[in-house]
């Protein structure tokens, strides 16, 4: 039967399945040359002895790296939704929430670097990052809400909640003991580092979120780069220049002519 279902998040494909053989894992990997027919069966062996997903076969048996593997998902994925937009015949459903028996092979970044700093002996470099900052306010950014909703399922973000509201400092937040001083260190360093969160010396204005425009001007946030308006001019020709260099060593880097 024609039939697929596709998962677009954020603009990307996350996710896709479908009735048919020709948009399998092993079809691509075989017609495209990636793995050779030898190569296939042996994997099919390794799944069934096992009991393992193909994908974990690849790389269980050493045709692709977990690297090599995430890259052909992506491709796959994007193959089925090419092939089900070109279809004459059959039925295909596009939407934003994955099938309750079926996950997504993307994890969300920041996620990510939260479990990865857990497994690593980084609080004391957080915690010291995070010093000079003590006496100045947490401030949320515009794009605080729309990630805290990629991290709410962290347990450490779900008891920070709305402490982080724009009027209170670090220190504040410390003898609060919500957290711990290293989950609260690495809380604040990620999301200081993801863009969703600055320090101030003022709280947010007019009891307002600095997300909003009003919160915004009485509040301007540390470690904010800015341009003197006298350089302007300067600063878009060093600018125009590195493209235009970089563009030329990509071209030679590449082997590529410019009208390529």
């Amino acid at each position: 039967s024609r039939w697929k279902d596709i998962v677009f998040l954020n603009g990307y494909p996350m996710w896709s399945d479908g009735g048919g053989t020709h948009n399998r894992m092993g079809t691509m990997l075989l017609e495209e040359g990636t793995i050779e027919p030898v190569e296939f069966r042996g994997a099919v062996q390794h799944m069934r002895d096992h009991k393992v997903d193909f994908g974990s076969a690849l790389i269980q048996t050493g045709l692709l790296s977990p690297t090599e593997l995430y890259s052909q998902l992506r491709r796959l994925t994007e193959r089925r939704v090419v092939s089900a937009l070109s279809w004459a015949v059959g039925t295909w459903t596009l939407t934003t929430g994955l099938p309750r028996q079926a996950s997504c092979f993307e994890e969300n970044p920041l996620v990510v670097v939260w479990k990865g700093l857990g497994l690593q002996d980084q609080a004391r470099n957080l915690v010291n990052f995070i010093a000079p900052y003590e006496q100045m306010y947490v401030i949320p950014t515009e794009t605080y809400q729309s990630f805290w909703q990629l991290l709410g399922g962290v347990e450490a973000f779900e008891a920070l909640g709305s402490f982080v509201n724009g009027r209170r400092r670090v220190c504040e937040l410390r003898e609060f003991e919500v957290l711990t001083d290293g989950q609260l260190a690495k809380a604040l360093w990620l999301m200081f580092k993801a863009g969703m969160v600055g320090f101030s010396e003022q709280p947010a204005g007019s009891g307002q979120l600095s997300s909003s425009p009003e919160g915004q001007r009485e509040a301007s946030t540390a470690q904010i780069p800015t341009i003197d308006p006298k350089l302007q001019e300067l600063a878009d020709c060093i600018l125009r220049d590195y493209l235009r260099f970089w563009q030329a060593d990509f071209f030679v880097v590449f082997g590529l002519q410019p009208e390529a």
